[in-house]
């Protein structure tokens, strides 16, 4: 595929009345994709004074006529194009003319189809190509999306109102009363479950909460603080007024603000309450994977309303539960249940099982409107995730899917919107992209999307979840939308909400592309309201509601108080979509999940005064390019050709202080092959390359303490989506630590007993090919120490030892590794070493494959579905220069690199997470 621009898209019809009501645009004109602004007469043009993206066409006499644009369309910071799969190239040109070589821009790739996709950027010289830039429009831009009244509810048959309280079976005491359930116990068959007992611990108007029997529970029979029952496992804090807690929340909060703004369950059994199981069979079923990577899961919930509402039968139905009921996993403080998950039960009881509570409770909604009245098929995994956690955002308990969100935005091209890859039940996928867009689609269009998705009547139901999302939005907006515009839409927020021009005006027209809203925390009584009221939070109490994509996302507890605290260690600060950079000097290749997953790219320092971006791809993609900010300084570009050459440094730009990053753009490329002197001799042997950028804080006050931290981004080497390199290391080290090798000073000219002709690095000594050359392995199990310095013998002549150090060439020790050439280097200074395996990142130095971060700090991250990362912390010190090594381990590839200084504390949280 080849990608060309178009310059102007055309409205539907719903869009250009919402326009003129508003007295923006009259029905025949045509609206510009860079600004938002109309193209009509002159007595509609508002800003005649503006540049020429923002001004509308007019009369011939008018000289913002389109075909008297000098070239493109992106003019200034926030213009954006968009492109669909037809078009053959996007125009970057700037409209005033001036070069593309000082200006930046973000490219967003979205892949539409439902196999993985890779495709590979390159530039074209855009005058060059010919022809009209213009073109028609293949995707819309809407106008501001319309805030919407939530739509009157249809009460579920069977169900009574929460003004209406049914009360619960007279046979239920909680603490007593007992019932056996049927649990998914195995996490590949879907038709396996464990018949287990569970006892009553949590008693409200419309939710009953039971607890497996094999959790320790205690029992304070009139919650006052004295427990009357202690259980003799070891409960580790839980007990029955925990649970009555969430039941009040779930009473006067989760069911009655759901039911107001999505809609109600059914109620089949007629008892007027949903069941909530906590049992750790949903701690354990992620152990029985074939996939070691959900072993560090927990099934956090599931409700199966196609299973449980329907009658048992041992053959065709054997895990019926006859009711609306919903399982959530246990608390588990010291991994009993799953070792390589632990849950406070603090953590458990005042975030968690209301979330998960409230996201399943979201799933039965669904299942009576769609299924049960509607008579159709139940919606895709990856909508009832998006509701779900849209659900639990609005109640108060969106702060668990924080973690998710952040993954997500970490590495967005890893992930699809409308899939997901488990079987829709037993789930342990990050719900990070469903999150996000749930959370979009109510910030833009208003709560009343959610009750419009799950309500649609019989005869609006499409072919797909993604036609529903879509003609639901339609309805609640007045305009017509389809999928690909609500993810397009969707992304362009992600990237641009909370970003800035120059001149501090938002980047982008929000109203065209509508932004995240800012975050609010909830106001709610410590006290549970005798009557449920849509609009009343209790026990989310200073929560915190709605996503800041750009800052900080606060976790609080203790919501039922008047004093919510802030759990810091769980909070998330995200900085947008990560991205990668493409630079002319390096092949770019992109890759992205299927199923709307995206890939987040910058283009900077380009080479051409007029530039056109080509995609190739076998993919269907579409996107938008967005004029960025600022030009590419804060990039600086590794061209040092040789692997032998190992005295040049490339310099990092000058970090700034206020913890903004600067960037290296590098490449691993092929090994070298130099000459090796042996045995009277000379074989060639290959010098893998190594990179060393160096770090200047010389002008920083002589000993101020300067925290960093520097993370390599491996990138794509092909369109296949392979990672290379694939197992990178970092390491940083004061630049007098490295030994000197530059040429003119290795050379056998400068010893006259010299029996051999060499020169460094073409030609070199045996031993100087261990110790000069760097090694691109970091560390072995058994490093060198001071006592394996060789052994300095009688004075000899420079043919015998060259350095003249008292140990012959033949004796000179052949380090293994880059930390064995630095223990060689302090050996040949006769002084103690003053490195060890510190200097390496953190990644090559732990034990494991998983990758380091730190969500709260919005540092760390993946790069790649595997492999290993790397993230490297230090505490330099103002007023020295460092280097900073980075080896391929072996491999090849580019890479991006970036360095920030930072606070100590996040600098901490990456040492000890």
């Amino acid at each position: 595929m080849r990608l060309v621009p178009f310059s102007r898209l055309v409205l539907p019809a719903m869009v250009f009345g919402a326009l003129a009501a508003a007295g923006c645009v009259e029905r025949d004109d045509r609206f510009n994709t860079t600004n938002g602004e109309t193209e009509g007469d002159s007595d509609t043009d508002t800003d005649a004074d503006s540049d020429t993206d923002a001004d509308a066409d007019g009369d011939a006499d008018s000289d913002t006529d389109a075909d008297s644009d000098p070239v493109g369309e992106l003019d200034e910071p926030g213009d954006l194009v968009t492109f669909t799969s037809e078009d053959e190239y996007v125009d970057l040109s700037d409209a005033s003319g001036d070069s593309n070589q000082d200006q930046d821009f973000f490219l967003i790739v979205i892949n539409n189809g439902e196999g993985d996709a890779g495709y590979t950027l390159r530039y074209s010289d855009a005058s060059q190509l010919g022809g009209d830039t213009g073109g028609p429009g293949g995707i819309r831009i809407p106008s501001g999306p319309q805030q919407a009244p939530a739509k009157l509810q249809r009460p579920a048959a069977g169900w009574q109102p929460l003004s209406e309280p049914v009360a619960p079976p007279a046979a239920y005491e909680v603490g007593v009363s007992r019932q056996s359930f049927r649990v998914r116990n195995d996490f590949e068959d879907s038709g396996s479950y464990a018949k287990i007992t569970a006892t009553l611990w949590g008693l409200g108007d419309s939710v009953a909460i039971w607890v497996d029997d094999d959790v320790a529970i205690d029992w304070d029979q009139g919650c006052d603080g004295t427990l009357d029952e202690v259980d003799p496992r070891g409960s580790y804090g839980l007990d029955n007024c925990d649970l009555q807690d969430v039941a009040n929340i779930v009473d006067t909060n989760i069911f009655a603000n759901i039911n107001a703004t999505m809609g109600e369950p059914s109620d089949l059994n007629g008892d007027g309450l949903v069941s909530v199981v906590i049992s750790p069979w949903l701690n354990k079923l992620p152990l029985g994977s074939s996939d070691e990577d959900d072993f560090t899961q927990v099934v956090p919930s599931y409700a199966n309303p196609e299973v449980d509402l329907a009658d048992y039968d041992a053959t065709a139905n054997p895990g019926s539960n006859e009711q609306e009921v919903i399982f959530v996993f246990a608390p588990d403080p010291y991994g009993f249940f799953n070792s390589y998950y632990t849950a406070t039960v603090e953590s458990y009881t005042e975030m968690t099982l209301a979330a998960e509570i409230a996201r399943s409770y979201t799933n039965l909604a669904l299942y009576n409107y769609r299924v049960l009245e509607a008579e159709s098929s139940m919606e895709d995994t990856w909508l009832i995730e998006t509701l779900g956690t849209a659900a639990a955002d609005s109640v108060g308990f969106g702060a668990v899917y924080y973690d998710d969100a952040w993954k997500y935005l970490d590495a967005p091209y890893l992930y699809s919107l409308s899939s997901y890859e488990d079987d829709g039940i037993i789930a342990t996928d990050p719900r990070g992209a469903q999150y996000l867009f749930g959370r979009w689609l109510v910030d833009a269009f208003g709560v009343g999307v959610l009750s419009e998705i799950v309500q649609l009547d019989a005869g609006s139901l499409g072919e797909s979840s993604e036609e529903n999302v879509a003609t639901a939005v339609s309805t609640v907006s007045g305009e017509e939308w389809t999928f690909g515009d609500l993810v397009l839409a969707w992304q362009i927020a992600l990237l641009t909400t909370g970003v800035e021009a120059e001149d501090g005006s938002e980047l982008v027209d929000s109203a065209v592309w509508t932004p995240y809203a800012a975050s609010a925390q909830l106001s709610a009584p410590d006290v549970a309201p005798s009557t449920p009221t849509p609009g009343v939070y209790y026990g989310a109490n200073g929560y915190q509601t709605g996503f800041n994509v750009r800052g900080l996302n606060q976790f609080f507890t203790a919501g039922t108080t008047a004093s919510p605290t802030e759990a810091d260690s769980k909070g998330v600060r995200t900085a947008g979509p990560d991205f990668h950079t493409f630079v002319p000097d390096f092949d770019f290749h992109g890759y992205t999940a299927g199923s709307y997953g995206v890939h987040v790219v910058r283009l900077s320092r380009l080479n051409l005064e007029r530039a056109a971006l080509e995609i190739d791809t076998e993919g269907t993609l579409s996107g938008a390019v967005v004029r960025w900010p600022g030009s590419g300084e804060d990039i600086e570009i590794e061209r040092v050709f040789s692997a032998l050459d190992q005295s040049n440094l490339v310099p990092i730009p000058e970090l700034p202080q206020d913890g903004s990053p600067v960037y290296g753009m590098g490449e691993i490329s092929e090994s070298f092959s130099t000459r090796v002197i042996e045995d009277d001799d000379t074989v060639g042997k290959d010098v893998e390359d190594t990179d060393r950028w160096l770090l200047d804080l010389s002008a920083r006050p002589t000993g101020q303490v300067v925290p960093v931290v520097v993370q390599l981004d491996r990138r794509f080497e092909n369109s296949s989506g392979d990672e290379a390199p694939y197992d990178p290391w970092l390491a940083i080290l004061p630049a007098e630590a490295l030994s000197g090798v530059l040429p003119a000073d290795w050379n056998s000219g400068t010893c006259a007993e010299s029996s051999e002709s060499w020169a460094f690095p073409n030609t070199v000594l045996s031993y100087q090919y261990y110790q000069l050359f760097t090694s691109s392995v970091a560390f072995t199990e058994e490093e060198m120490a001071e006592d394996f310095c060789a052994e300095t013998t009688a004075e000899l002549g420079c043919g015998d030892d060259y350095e003249l150090d008292g140990v012959a060439n033949e004796d000179e020790l052949e380090p293994a590794s880059f930390l064995d050439q630095l223990w060689t280097v302090a050996c040949k200074s006769g002084g103690e070493a003053s490195v060890d395996t510190s200097i390496f990142d953190l990644d090559e130095r732990d034990d494991n494959d998983d990758f380091t971060y730190s969500p709260r700090y919005n540092l760390g991250g993946r790069s790649g579905a595997s492999g290993e990362e790397a993230t490297l912390t230090a505490s330099l010190v103002g007023g020295e220069q460092y280097v900073i090594i980075v080896s391929g381990g072996g491999d090849q590839g580019s890479y991006e690199l970036q360095v920030q200084q930072v606070e100590q504390a996040a600098l901490d949280a990456l040492e000890n997470d």
